[in-house]
């Protein structure tokens, strides 16, 4: 039997992919690609049965059992595990973009590259150093060199690097055993780093460290290793802290004082180990126990103890093919070493990615599973309902809940317009209840706003599975609060709405609008010499319909939530004054959506698949034949195409049926390249001219 049957588990996370610290060496220096480096946690989660939440966490309330995310607000929960790292202790004036924290590495490595890709060398010499100490500086400023070596003998610079070890210490590594520091004095000698002892830095001023006494260093890249600091929300999380504000911990990992909280990794402050070092490999051997305790937690038995490995094999890089071993008091270095590091960190990451997929793992009703009744019966109770909407009393995009129906609300009446209906929604696309919510606020609006109108309020139909009141409430609360922000987008106000039990996420809109008399866009309104443009890339119907299947990758996904987050309404001005006719692309697929713009029209519309833009991914998942199941129908569309196209994996993916889709715009050709950047200038980066309305065709034509 495997571990947490019968329980929700809920992955918080600020990154879709997390790097293995491990291998950000070997990453910096190109030995891996990232994908090799780091974890999909978006594929993970989904083959452990488990939510993702890409969002960062900014409080805890652990008395009222609550996490505090900011873009998904409040979380309930009955145990919470915290691994969340360290930050890199601050100097004052370090957000100077020349000087990088070391942790958290991801965005180390993620300003590096940023730092890297905008390097000029119009100079001799390149100052680079690490502010501190430690082992792991030591293997990241061995990668920066190598990287930077490779990389000015790429771009034929004659610029020759400095590189530089600031340490408040008289020298480096005095913590660590005598063999072991004097191979790693080796390896600095070896690599002409200059050591500068006795340099407390204090502040930073434009590219110069400063100590008190007023001495300065100057860098072109400053790399800070000041040590350990604890996260901002710690201070005010209401967990016991040590000196250092670090979590105190319990030897069962839980939090002093919470024993429903698990504390891991750097995070963590051991009472019983006060001297255990802040290191990733502390953190791996700590998930054993985590994960025993915390089922021991759910069957209410006694927790097993965690007991730090007395002797420890560790594997320094050098970015030069060989590692240095320690083991115990002993140290010793060749390549054997480093061949064998490499074989480890690929082993340990490689587990995350081989997962089988897991059955799906319901959780029980106990009581509540008995016959459940249809229609009115299948409403969300009222202390569910009114306990989550209590909640959003002070956001504006809802019309004063107090007076407000549960099925329906009362609008404003728009003088001398045209009022506009239309109603969208799905069920679950993916297991996270606030991104489908914005999700399906920004293709619901869609439909108005290609009319040229304006949003102006929403009825709201919202489907949760049946489950623990908590777990029902956090899924209401979650998806009500995309759906909110979604909307906000607009300014679209909702007024009303209706829930009801589901087997999973369902969600719908009712959006009601107005537009002025004369000022109706319609479809088919294209004219001839107009030039077809598309907001948005398309593929997004192979990506979601890959992800259940375990071929789409998290970031695949990402790109296309993020698109549609950055949306603006500026977009429906645009719309009515340029656009002879507009539609947008949802289910019937780019061809589908064109074929209703010829509809009763004389003229035809030739596209070019070279221009069309396509998801990252999307193309891969057409060449391994994932196809959305509207895919059949949608191809049945009467279309002429070129026959070589036929086997271009592109092909199919113009009939693949979009969510929250781009707009197709016809608009005068003398104005064309005008509209592109403008629509670039409003945030729609993807878009382009894909086509042509032409004489003497009918339909769509889809050519090279």
């Amino acid at each position: 039997m495997g571990f947490f049957q019968n329980t929700r588990i809920t992955l918080v996370n600020p990154n879709i992919e997390q790097l293995y610290s491990g291998m950000i060496p070997g990453l910096i220096s190109k030995k891996y690609n990232f994908d090799e480096s780091s974890i999909d946690l978006i594929k993970l989660t989904l083959s452990a049965n488990c939510r993702f939440f890409k969002d960062t966490l900014v409080a805890i309330e652990p008395d009222k059992k609550i996490i505090l995310c900011k873009e998904r607000g409040r979380i309930e929960f009955d145990i919470l595990s915290i691994s969340t790292g360290s930050d890199t202790k601050k100097i004052p004036g370090s957000k100077n973009s020349n000087f990088l924290n070391l942790k958290p590495f991801h965005s180390f490595f993620s300003d590096f590259e940023v730092w890297i890709a905008s390097l000029k060398c119009n100079r001799q010499y390149i100052r680079i150093g690490v502010i501190g100490g430690g082992i792991a500086a030591l293997e990241i400023i061995l990668a920066v060199k190598k990287r930077l070596e490779s990389h000015l003998k790429d771009m034929a610079y004659n610029t020759k690097l400095d590189i530089f070890f600031l340490t408040k210490e008289e020298s480096l590594f005095q913590s660590l055993d005598t063999i072991l520091r004097k191979q790693c004095l080796r390896v600095v000698k070896e690599n002409k780093i200059t050591v500068i002892p006795s340099f407390l830095a204090s502040k930073i001023v434009g590219n110069h460290v400063f100590t008190p006494e007023g001495n300065s260093f100057q860098l072109d890249l400053g790399i800070l290793a000041t040590g350990p600091s604890p996260q901002p929300w710690t201070k005010i999380s209401g967990l016991p802290l040590c000196e250092n504000g670090f979590i105190r911990v319990n030897k069962d990992l839980t939090c002093e004082h919470f024993e429903n909280i698990f504390v891991t990794g750097d995070a963590a402050s051991l009472i019983k180990y006060p001297k255990l070092p802040k290191s990733g490999l502390i953190a791996v051997r700590q998930g054993q126990t985590l994960v025993k305790n915390i089922q021991k937690k759910i069957d209410k038995k006694r927790l097993v103890p965690f007991k730090p490995q007395a002797l420890k094999l560790s594997l320094i890089g050098t970015a030069t093919g060989d590692a240095i071993a320690s083991y115990n008091r002993l140290a010793l270095r060749g390549m054997v070493f480093w061949h064998l590091k490499s074989f480890i960190d690929l082993r340990f990451i490689n587990k995350f990615k081989s997962f089988a997929k897991m059955k799906k793992n319901d959780l029980p009703l106990n009581e509540l599973q008995i016959e459940r009744c249809g229609g009115c019966g299948s409403k969300v109770g009222s202390n569910i309902l009114r306990g989550v909407l209590e909640e959003f009393k002070k956001d504006q995009s809802f019309s004063n809940i107090d007076n407000m129906d549960e099925d329906a609300g009362f609008s404003i009446s728009y003088s001398d317009k045209l009022n506009l209906h239309t109603i969208d929604g799905f069920r679950q696309l993916i297991d996270e209840p606030y991104d489908m919510g914005v999700i399906t606020a920004h293709h619901s609006v869609s439909d108005i706003t290609a009319m040229g109108g304006t949003p102006k309020t929403a009825l709201a139909l919202v489907g949760v599975p049946l489950n623990d009141e908590k777990l029902m409430k956090n899924d209401l609360r979650l998806a009500l609060r995309g759906l909110l922000d979604g909307l906000k987008t607009y300014s679209v106000t909702v007024i009303g709405g209706h829930t009801n039990e589901a087997e999973s996420i369902s969600l719908g809109l009712a959006i009601n609008g107005v537009v002025g008399k004369d000022q109706v866009i319609k479809k088919n309104n294209i004219q001839l010499g107009d030039r077809i443009i598309l907001t948005q890339a398309i593929g997004a119907g192979v990506i979601f319909a890959g992800l259940m299947a375990g071929h789409t990758k998290g970031k695949w996904l990402n790109q296309i939530v993020n698109e549609i987050k950055q949306r603006r309404d500026d977009i429906t001005d645009f719309i009515g004054k340029f656009a002879s006719s507009c539609t947008d692309v949802t289910g019937f697929g780019l061809v589908g959506h064109l074929v209703e713009m010829t509809k009763n029209n004389a003229y035809g519309i030739t596209i070019n698949l070279e221009k069309i833009p396509f998801f990252e991914g999307a193309r891969e998942l057409s060449l391994k034949k994932v196809r959305s199941s509207l895919f059949p129908q949608n191809i049945n569309v009467p279309y002429e195409v070129d026959c070589q196209i036929k086997d271009d994996p592109r092909f199919d993916l113009c009939f693949d049926p979009q969510t929250a889709g781009g707009f197709l715009l016809s608009v005068d050709a003398n104005k064309a390249n005008h509209c592109v950047d403008m629509l670039l200038e409003l945030g729609y980066s993807r878009c382009c001219e894909i086509g042509t309305v032409v004489d003497g065709q009918s339909g769509v034509k889809i050519c090279r």
